[in-house]
């Protein structure tokens, strides 16, 4: 195994791929196959890696860490499977506790991608439905043009310049009443009355 390769996620692959090679009973690659590891069995594996020179021992714990949190790895502890040692001897039965934290994180994990497939349906159903409409315009274009006739989409805005001056005139000031004003009461007379004549005569002024 390369012990230097340029990120963590390829040396962890790596070192997945030297688990597979050293301790093919324990880290099998057949997914029918996996069984839970060992409580502590990174004590003992940390005790081979070390006397390995192939081997890039914090990589492998990466990969460790990986192996225990796949679905499979789950999937195997929540049904209860034995554990083994390095060898791949049975050594123990999961606990009560671990089985019903895999069925538990199982869960969770199932609801997530149930809730993703909800969401790209969901997608792909509005992608659809916006490819459909937008063939619909396309062929009431082509329709349009060759008849000449305006489309739907066209005519909205004559629709709306109407509504427009509708509301316009709906606005604009009534017009002043040109109507003749009212005829005076019986035993009256329309004739009006006399302005007061003003003297021209110049007042006295006062001493000086």
């Amino acid at each position: 195994m390369n012990p230097n390769p340029t990120s963590k996620r390829a040396r962890t692959a790596a070192a997945l791929d030297y688990l597979a090679r050293r301790f093919p009973a324990a880290f099998g690659t057949d997914p029918g196959a996996v069984a839970p590891l060992a409580i502590g069995i990174r004590e003992p594996l940390a005790a081979h890696i070390a006397t390995d020179p192939a081997a890039d021992a914090p990589a492998v714990l990466w990969a460790l860490r990986r192996w225990c949190l796949s679905r499979t790895y789950v999937a195997a502890v929540a049904a209860g499977r034995p554990r083994v040692n390095l060898d791949g001897q049975p050594v123990e039965a999961p606990a009560t506790e671990h089985q019903a934290q895999a069925c538990a994180r199982l869960e969770v994990e199932g609801n997530a991608t149930a809730a993703r497939a909800e969401r790209r349906r969901k997608a792909e159903q509005a992608k659809a439905k916006a490819q459909e409409q937008a063939t619909t315009r396309a062929r009431q274009r082509a329709a349009a043009k060759a008849t000449g006739k305006p489309t739907p989409a066209t005519s909205r805005p004559a629709t709306a310049a109407v509504i427009t001056r509708a509301r316009a005139g709906r606005l604009t000031k009534p017009a002043p009443d040109q109507s003749p004003p009212p005829a005076p009461a019986p035993g009256t007379t329309d004739t009006p009355s006399p302005r007061p004549v003003l003297s021209l005569r110049k007042r006295p002024q006062p001493p000086q």
